[in-house]
């Protein structure tokens, strides 16, 4: 007997998760199996598929329980035996009556939306014990927290994430959108609308009834408008469809729901959490919104919060929208938890400041790149309340991270706003240091990319700033504005002043005992003899950049250091150390995922290709730096030995490219 809701549309993807419920349903111990998840995710269709694969092994069928309509426990003996089609006699306990016809039967019992009846969840081992072969299969919002219970959290559907390369179409998620769409939409093209639609997936975080709810908007809205409307709030996520449920008609609905289940503490802990960008610890979690380790277990328990096995926190961005509403009516509520959160992650950011600038950097990349999300939204908290505590302790560090990772245009698009406000407010001691510390690194990185005349200008700004003060330069690498302007008069062939800056950067940097800034200028000094041919001054200076960074123990430029040795020996014809260097250049930036600086060792290993002749490997090398460099948009600064920029061949490339064939015939 199979007593299975008819369904009227395919089920699509799933077919690792029905694996892994077949495995746990063939397990003797496994009897109670409960599929959790936050509502809107699919559990009931999920069941029902896996009750439906797995029905041969039970020999007196597979029944579905819905419960939603069932208001009270006394009343789940009552729907369960219903479901069975099985009398219950007079006045006799419905309990026992049912326990009695179940004792002998060899079935599975699809018990449907279980979490508003969790008072009745005693009856669950009853069963278990009174009929040794029968089987549970639940789905609520909220675990029954029982010995005998198994847990399967249920998410959404697989959906293409940022940097993967699947094609789109491959993703259940999108077949989803695609399956409902075609049905209103005969004339709609997934090519035409390939980043939009990965834009929608993405922001319903692949949840099937939201993904349903976004496709019905196909009739009147392009794709474009509907991605944005689920990024600014959820009221575009509803139906007006007359045979769906009324508790699925909108997520707002689906999300009012699951805040019912909730007590006042646990709603007051929600909203707090609404502040968090891509997951929390539980650290961050305590101190921001004074959310205790029960309160945080009650909101796993019910489905508003997913663990990870690393112990951090996730909330569904769609939950977090819902849970931003409430906090945001509450008095005073979202300014109080936004100044938490980024009192915490500014903290956060200075207490990895030293390890950034030597030590433990390969470790402080990797924690800073975990709370990235939460980062930004903190930053962007300070710049717009124009918290200059926060602002102070965020800023070298962050700057730091991004230069580190080669992220040149986000980290001149991080701080160019702060920089336009301060400078346009009333100037104090504190505003004028916050000033100079966020000017710096928006200089710095806008000199990456090759913007001087910009940049002389943020210089001269930070000069007088520094003078103003009366403060030496900062302790932090590139604080010195001479460090910069000398490469820049470098470049345009001002040697002389380039030597000059870059030797009172030193004479300074030894002044006040600031090791970073004196490898900077040591570095700053080789290039300059380099590029004027002095080729053992060069390496001299270079030599004494990378024994600094050695004994500070800054890794990152280290690597600078080695690419400096390297272009040396490349000029001098030593192709075989300048092999040997640029390779453990790419081999750190490589243990930095930095694929900026990826991108340039590539590029210097073909020069020395080249230097050998190596016509087809000069020319794949430099095609794979190349890729690098477009796909992470950025633009190779003009000062680099690149000969190849650009989206049209040079004259350069197209010669290699022909002795590459050559060589390879």
């Amino acid at each position: 007997m199979l007593r299975l809701p008819q369904q009227t549309t395919p089920f699509i993807g799933r077919n690792e998760e029905l694996h892994e419920l077949a495995v746990l349903l063939a397990k003797p111990d496994c009897r109670l199996l409960t599929l959790a998840g936050p509502g809107g995710c699919g559990k009931t269709r999920l069941a029902i598929e896996a009750a439906r694969l797995t029905a041969q092994y039970y020999a007196d069928g597979v029944y579905f329980v819905t419960l939603q309509p069932v208001n009270a426990v006394d009343l789940v003996a009552p729907a369960i035996a219903e479901a069975l089609n099985f009398t219950l006699r007079g006045r006799e306990d419905p309990r026992s009556q049912l326990l009695d016809y179940l004792r002998d039967k060899r079935l599975l019992l699809v018990l449907d939306n279980f979490e508003h009846l969790l008072a009745a969840a005693d009856f669950l081992p009853d069963i278990l014990a009174a009929a040794p072969q029968v089987k549970l299969l639940v789905t609520s919002r909220e675990i029954a927290s029982l010995r005998e219970e198994w847990l399967y959290p249920v998410g959404g559907l697989r959906y293409p994430r940022d940097g993967d390369k699947a094609l789109v179409e491959s993703y259940s998620a999108v077949q989803l959108f695609l399956d409902n769409v075609r049905r209103i939409r005969r004339d709609f093209s997934l090519e035409d609308e390939r980043v939009h639609v990965t834009r929608i997936v993405q922001a319903v975080e692949g949840m099937p009834l939201a993904i349903e709810l976004a496709a019905s908007w196909l009739k009147l809205l392009p794709c474009e408008t509907i991605a944005a409307e689920i990024q600014r709030n959820i009221n575009i996520l509803e139906t007006g469809l007359r045979n769906v449920p009324e508790r699925h008609r909108s997520m707002r609905a689906v999300s009012d729901q699951s805040w019912q289940f909730l007590s006042e503490a646990e709603r007051e802990v929600f909203a707090r959490l609404a502040v968090f960008r891509g997951g929390f610890q539980r650290e961050a979690a305590e101190q921001v919104a004074r959310a205790t380790l029960e309160r945080l277990s009650a909101l796993v328990d019910k489905s508003i919060l997913k663990i990870q096995p690393d112990g951090r926190y996730q909330m569904h961005e769609l939950l977090r929208q819902y849970a931003e509403e409430h906090l945001a009516q509450s008095t005073g509520g979202i300014a109080q938890a936004q100044a938490a959160h980024r009192v915490y992650y500014s903290h956060f950011l200075h207490a990895r400041l030293n390890q950034l600038m030597g030590g433990r950097q390969l470790e402080a990349i990797a924690e800073i790149r975990g709370e990235l999300d939460n980062i930004r939204a903190a930053w962007q908290s300070a710049v717009d309340s124009l918290d200059l505590d926060a602002i102070l302790r965020s800023a070298h560090a962050l700057g730091r991270f991004y230069l580190m990772q080669g992220r040149f245009l986000e980290g001149a698009k991080t701080f160019e706003e702060i920089v336009q406000r301060l400078s346009n407010v009333e100037k104090g001691e504190k505003t004028e240091l916050a000033l100079v510390s966020t000017l710096m690194h928006f200089a710095h990185f806008n000199d990456r990319m090759g913007r001087w005349y910009e940049v002389r200008g943020m210089l001269a700004q930070c000069q007088e700033l520094y003078h103003h003060l009366g403060i030496p330069p900062l302790p932090f690498p590139y604080s010195d504005p001479r460090l910069m302007l000398s490469p820049i008069y470098r470049i345009q062939g001002n040697y002389p002043e380039a030597v000059r800056l870059a030797e009172e950067a030193l004479s300074t940097s030894e002044l006040y005992d600031h090791p970073w800034n004196r490898a900077l200028a040591y570095y700053a000094l080789s290039w300059a003899a380099l590029v004027q041919g002095q080729h053992d001054t060069g390496r001299r200076y270079a030599q004494h950049a990378y024994m600094i960074s050695q004994t500070i123990g800054d890794q990152w430029f280290l690597g600078y250091c080695i690419n400096a040795l390297a272009n040396i020996a490349l000029e001098q014809g030593d192709f075989d150390t300048a092999e040997q260097q640029f390779r453990a250049f790419y081999e750190l930036r490589k243990a930095f995922d930095d694929e900026e600086g990826m991108a340039r060792a590539l590029k210097n290993l073909g020069e020395v290709a080249l230097g050998r002749q190596r016509y087809a490997e000069a020319y794949d090398l430099n095609a794979e730096s190349l890729a690098i460099y477009r796909r992470i948009h950025e633009q190779p600064n003009p000062s680099w030995r690149s000969t190849i920029w650009g989206m049209s061949l040079s004259r350069w490339e197209i010669s290699v490219r022909r002795q590459a064939t050559c060589s390879r015939h």
